[in-house]
């Protein structure tokens, strides 16, 4: 089974600050959400497919990918764009990891 699961508030805290190269919102302080992140490593472990996915822009792909490794969340890919499938986000109350693990 593949999940399709939001970075933002949903595995990572972000401090939001304006960017000064592109003007958007900067990621560059982020705090991991650990408890969630744990539960997306062992859906890894239990052979489900991980695709992260988040709505920030591909100019902010480099620093994604960076973090994602960094606080060591395993995934099968990471997407720029919210793809169809399993919501698993702050906007999804009824879906957690916790309900299909």
């Amino acid at each position: 089974m593949r999940l399709y699961i939001d970075i933002d508030d949903t595995l990572i805290k972000s401090q939001y600050r304006e960017c000064g190269v592109c003007g958007r919102r900067s990621y560059l302080e982020a705090t991991p959400i650990q408890e969630e992140i744990d539960l997306v490593n062992k859906a890894y472990a239990k052979g489900f497919t991980i695709i992260l996915f988040t709505g920030r822009g591909w100019d902010c792909f480099e620093i994604t990918k960076k973090q994602v490794n960094d606080f060591g969340i395993k995934h099968h890919s990471l997407v720029m764009g919210k793809p169809d499938g399993i919501y698993i986000d702050k906007t999804n109350a009824n879906t957690t990891l916790k309900g299909i693990i």
